[in-house]
């Protein structure tokens, strides 16, 4: 019986090695272009994205519970205060302090028309939206729509500039989408991920449901932020997340395009759908 011998080693010169830098151009085109891409979206977008502070004087509204779907389904909640490390909220002259939560919206025409979810500001006193350049302006809210979750706010200022709006029905499962919006209080933060799904229904969030589901990172604070495409046009505003802990695990969803369209069409004709 012949003893176990360790593998013979090939000689060095039967294996061709690929010479440094030969395939450092074919390598790196397409992730730079991707990138460029990626910059493209954010420098275009960016200046159409607001934070959005919702404040709650005492006695507070009360917004009651959020549903919830199969245990495990979250919708992206309203936030009682403001995340660590960020100043106290100021006391009301009723002895209590207000009650601060923030989302994101989306400039949706150049007069100050502000589009963002409905839980972002349901219950609030006063809405203050801080644009991308430090500047606050007060929201007046135009219309609201639990049923699908979108409202829509209007600002007094200038120089305001809105975002293009894309066809959600042209997105496919596996495009590239980009979401935008103030997760945990940080302004202008930028994710990136794909299309998992389309036409995600029975999720529970809301009575209409149709949502573009995306593994972009999205986060508290990221509601009513838009939800672009590769060609930084908005395809969805982002509205929940499907998280056990309540941060992003992967799974989010988005009101599509087509949708937001036809509701804000309604909300600013009339205030009602």
């Amino acid at each position: 019986m012949r003893p176990n011998r360790p593998p013979t080693l090939l000689a060095a010169d039967t294996i061709t090695f690929t010479e440094p830098g030969t395939r450092a151009g074919a390598d790196l085109a397409a992730p730079t272009t991707l990138s460029r891409a990626f910059r493209h979206v954010a420098t275009t977008l960016r200046p159409s994205v607001v934070q959005i502070i919702s404040i709650d004087h005492p006695p507070y509204a009360n917004r009651g519970a959020a549903p919830r779907a199969g245990g495990d389904r979250v919708p992206e909640q309203f936030r009682d205060l403001l995340p660590p490390g960020r100043p106290a909220p100021p006391s009301d002259e009723r002895g209590g302090p207000d009650r601060m939560g923030q989302g994101t919206g989306v400039i949706a025409s150049a007069d100050g028309l502000v589009v963002t979810n409905n839980h972002v500001i349901a219950g609030a006193d006063e809405v203050k939206v801080v644009l991308h350049d430090g500047r606050e302006a007060m929201g007046t809210v135009v219309g609201a729509d639990p049923d699908t979750d979108l409202a829509v706010l209007r600002i007094e200022a200038s120089d305001l500039v809105p975002a293009k709006f894309g066809d959600s029905e042209e997105s496919q499962v596996g495009d590239w989408v980009i979401a935008l919006g103030s997760p945990f209080g940080l302004s202008q933060t930028v994710t990136a991920g794909i299309v998992s799904a389309l036409g995600r229904e029975g999720v529970g969030l809301a009575r209409f449901e149709n949502y573009i589901q995306t593994d972009a990172a999205i986060n508290p604070g990221n509601s009513g932020g838009p939800l672009a495409n590769i060609h930084g046009e908005v395809v969805g505003i982002n509205t929940a997340i499907s998280s056990a802990a309540g941060g992003n695990d992967g799974v989010g969803f988005a009101i599509p395009s087509r949708m937001v369209g036809r509701i804000v069409n309604d909300l600013v004709d009339d205030g009602t759908v």
